[in-house]
């Protein structure tokens, strides 16, 4: 699956920045540099993603908040796994009714010698507190619901309603 990422100018002084496809180490490379070189006070980063992985996902979120930008997310079609996060991570947050959203708990593969293992398990629960309180300083959840709606076990499909009853969009279109 191609992933496109592409920026254009708007004459209002607000650059959009595309987020489409699978979230990898290129296309948060290129996420980044957008976001840090760009002279528009104004963001808007559009997003329709399945997600990917997460060391990428918090390398863009890290790059919004050292940026000092106004940055609007706006979830298109797709806002799912860690692009769900970059959402979270906007200023402002629209997300459009018809926009399929999905949440979970981070997954891990690894394998080696138990203490290796033991030592993974700690990065692992440290992964999963910072998910959560990451989740509950973007929205109105508690821990206890954060952890039932939407890092809980299994896949969570949210409907935009939802998202903006908990706080997760601040407006839907």
């Amino acid at each position: 699956m191609e992933t496109i990422v592409d920026n254009i100018k708007l004459e209002t002084g607000t650059e959009v920045i595309m987020l489409f496809g699978e979230i990898d180490t290129n296309i948060s490379r290129e996420i980044v540099e957008s976001l840090l070189s760009t002279d528009a006070n104004n963001i808007t980063l559009l997003i329709n993603s399945i997600g990917g992985n997460l060391d990428a996902c918090v390398a863009i979120i890290n790059a919004m908040q050292m940026s000092g930008k106004n940055i609007k997310t706006i979830g298109m079609g797709s806002v799912c796994s860690s692009a769900l996060l970059v959402f979270l991570a906007g200023n402002s947050r629209v997300l459009f009714k018809n926009a399929h959203i999905l949440s979970h708990q981070a997954s891990f593969e690894y394998q080696g010698k138990p203490h290796e293992v033991a030592s993974v398990n700690k990065h692992v629960k440290h992964i999963d507190d910072w998910m959560i309180n990451f989740v509950m300083g973007k929205t109105k959840l508690s821990k206890a619901q954060v952890k039932k709606y939407l890092l809980g076990p299994g896949e969570n499909w949210l409907s935009a309603e939802d998202c903006l009853k908990w706080g997760v969009a601040d407006s839907l279109v």
